[in-house]
């Protein structure tokens, strides 16, 4: 479930917008973010700790997030190259070892946010929570929404999937 609140967190650089009339990748998970809060019933304070918990760990991934991308181009570069040599399987091997502890990284990262945000939760929050998660399932990387690899920190939660309707105003 809280990995679904780490689409409040800032994407990674690029476009801002998400097309013409199209809101933005932060437009779009401040909503989430509050439609999930809602759902909850969150209190401000709760709701200010965990955007707080949230912006915290973004800054804690961010140089994470670069040294993946650009140990993902060195692979690329390495890959495309036109003399594979006898160091390629090393070479290859060396960044695939270092992808995997950057990944690892972003992991735990991402679990001890998810582990201060749910000491947030009452009971009954962590219920709703759980409901929630079942709802919206495992992202394509077989994480959370939002969670490390496929989704990243910082990246949208629910790739279209429905949030279940707030609570009746």
């Amino acid at each position: 479930m809280t990995g679904l609140m780490f689409a409040q967190a800032p994407p990674p650089a690029g476009p801002a917008g998400g097309g013409p009339g199209m809101p933005g990748p932060r437009a779009r998970a401040a909503h989430h973010f509050e439609r999930l809060a809602a759902v909850l019933n969150l209190t401000e304070d709760q709701k200010t700790q965990i955007r707080s918990i949230i912006r915290q760990s973004a800054e804690q991934a961010k140089p994470v997030r670069v040294q993946v991308r650009d140990n993902h181009k060195a692979i690329e570069q390495l890959v495309h190259s036109a003399t594979a040599g006898p160091d390629f399987d090393k070479q290859l091997q060396d960044l695939a070892n270092a992808q995997g502890s950057l990944t690892a990284q972003l992991a735990v990262i991402h679990a001890k946010a998810q582990s201060q945000i749910w000491a947030l939760l009452t009971t009954e929050q962590r219920q709703k929570a759980e409901i929630v998660r079942q709802l919206l399932g495992p992202g394509p990387d077989g994480l959370m929404w939002g969670g490390p690899g496929g989704g990243g920190v910082g990246r949208g939660m629910g790739m279209g999937r429905r949030m279940p309707p707030g609570p009746a105003q």
